[in-house]
This record gives structure tokens, sequence and C-alpha cells, in this order.
């Protein structure tokens, strides 16, 4: 059975390798962000079941009740006991899940990117390196104008993405 990736594309690929730990650090940072926004889903039940009814007045604010056993994960067994008032809690909860998630996709996006655009220089940089060490017949066979145009458009980080 072949390859599932082709070989252009482990080649290109193989130019992202010195910058895997960033590049992976950045994908858990973006899968947060998405489990985030999954967390601010959960938090429309409890805002409207609890937080804006106020006939419902307690310390206690369920989040979620797992499907498989049942269990009800409640929001204020995060918090101190000192935080008791629903509002509070609420609005602490939100405002550290907009925070951090905001936090994790710009550290996150930011990270991806430098590994795009490194791995963009570096190829750039090769191209570069080989054009350089070609002998003096390859530039009469050659255009000046079609080595710029390769190194302009075919290496190029839009054509990364």
């Amino acid at each position: 059975m072949g390859s599932l990736i082709s070989p252009q594309l482990k080649r290109l690929l193989s130019y992202t390798k010195p910058y895997s730990v960033r590049l992976v650090v950045g994908v858990i940072l973006v899968a947060f962000v998405a489990i985030s926004e999954a967390l601010i889903g959960f938090m429309l039940r409890p805002a409207v079941d609890y937080v804006l009814d106020p006939v419902k007045f307690g310390s206690s604010l369920p989040l979620v009740t797992l499907p498989w056993n049942g269990q009800v994960i409640y929001l204020n067994k995060i918090f101190p006991s000192s935080i008791h008032n629903v509002w509070t809690m609420f609005a602490i909860s939100i405002l550290v899940l907009y925070v951090s998630k905001a936090i994790a996709e710009y550290l996150g996006m930011t990270g991806i990117q430098y590994v795009g655009l490194a791995a963009t220089r570096d190829l750039r940089n090769e191209f570069y390196e080989k054009v350089i060490k070609q002998p003096m017949g390859f530039f009469q066979h050659n255009p000046t104008g079609r080595i710029i145009s390769i190194a302009i458009n075919d290496i190029d980080p839009c054509g990364l993405r």
C-alpha cells in the first residue's frame, strides 16, 4: 500500500521539522480554543436556568450532567467556599474563559504562523543558495525574470497555506 502523503508534501513538511515543538504547542493552544468554545456553549444553560432566573437562588450552579454515569458537575466546586453567589461564580467563570481563550488563540495562531513563515524563509534561502552556486551558463539559458518569478511566486507563504 502506498503512502498517504505525497513525496512533495513530505519534502515540504520537512521544512517544519526544526520548528516542530512550536507547531505542536500552537496546535494544542488552538485545540484549547475549540474546547473553550464548547465550554461557552455549556455555560448557556446555567446562565438561563440559574443566573437569569431570580426565583432560583442558591449557591450550587450545575454546569453539565455527564451522560455515561449521570454525575452532575457543579461550577461552584471549582471556586472556594467564600464565593457562594451564583452571579459572581458565573461572571468570574465567563471572564476567565474568554480571557484564557483569547490568549490561547493569539499565542496558538502566532506560533503556527511563525512556523509557516520560518519554513518559507528556509525554503527561499535554500533556493537562493542553489541559484547563486549555478554556473554562468545557467544564467545565459534562464532569463533573470523567470528566476525572480520562481523565487517570488512559487516560494510564497500564501502557497503554503
